[in-house]
């Protein structure tokens, strides 16, 4: 009986990591899905508008009738089953980190639904993805006049039409925030975050380890995948990307 048993646990054993790594890939698996409909729905939002991305609605403030995930949400069929990472939860206590209430974090998702008369420009919208932000056809504020840094604006991809390359160009991604300005271009370079597991912004945003030391995307083209992390400086995020290896050695944990 005794050998039977110690069988046994060396069989559990053996197994239990390949158990662990199969539930891994399946959330994984999910995240694309998931990704690639948020993808799906603001490509649908793009066609009915002739290819035209909204605007970063930044003059005078944010706005919740112009966050991203108000306006793409009736082309979803249902944002509540896609919002949400499955590595990740949304409560007020795992939100718990450097920056303001309603961050997320690694594993934990943004926003604050919570919050009887809602939370800012997110109103009770909540998540686990973020969008990248160059996609928007530019920022009203400098639309209207009120900003000089036509540079920015630029950078912008102004429609889908203009992706040079929709396969490498995100336009969703696994982040702890709404959106990023990740950049990959000469004379202005994303670093790595210090910590991948930590509540951080800037490329920090995404770069975090949140699969495997990488994240997925959902991409221009409808499709999405999994990257990781030292090929977020690869991608095409705005229109003067240039694809490069990250300049600086990411964390080793």
């Amino acid at each position: 009986m005794l050998l039977v048993v110690s069988l046994i646990a060396l069989l559990i054993s053996l197994l239990l990591p390949s158990l662990a790594k199969a539930r891994q890939q399946a959330r994984i698996a999910v995240c694309m899905v998931n990704a690639r409909s948020l993808s799906g729905a603001a490509i649908a939002y793009s066609t009915y508008w002739r290819g035209k991305i909204f605007p970063y609605d930044n003059d005078g403030g944010l706005y919740y009738s112009s966050f991203w995930m108000t306006l793409i949400d009736e082309y979803t069929g249902d944002m509540d089953q896609i919002r949400m990472c499955p590595e990740t939860v949304i409560d007020q206590a795992s939100q718990a980190g450097a920056n303001a209430a309603g961050w997320g974090t690694v594993k934990a998702a943004w926003g604050q639904p919570w919050v009887s008369a809602g939370w800012g420009f997110l109103g009770k919208n909540y998540g686990s993805y973020g969008w990248n932000a160059w996609m928007h056809s530019g920022r009203t504020a400098h639309i209207n006049g009120t900003s000089v840094n036509a540079a920015d604006h630029a950078k912008h991809w102004k429609s889908i039409k203009l992706t040079r390359t929709p396969s490498t160009t995100p336009f969703f991604s696994d982040m702890n925030w709404v959106d990023t300005w990740f950049s990959n271009r000469p004379g202005s370079v994303s670093p790595p975050p210090a910590n991948l597991f930590a509540e951080n912004s800037a490329a920090g945003r995404v770069c975090m380890d949140r699969h495997n030391r990488g994240v997925v995307h959902g991409y221009v083209d409808g499709s999405s995948g999994w990257t990781k992390l030292e090929d977020l400086w690869k991608l095409t995020w705005n229109s003067e990307s240039v694809p490069m290896n990250p300049p600086w050695a990411l964390p080793a944990q």
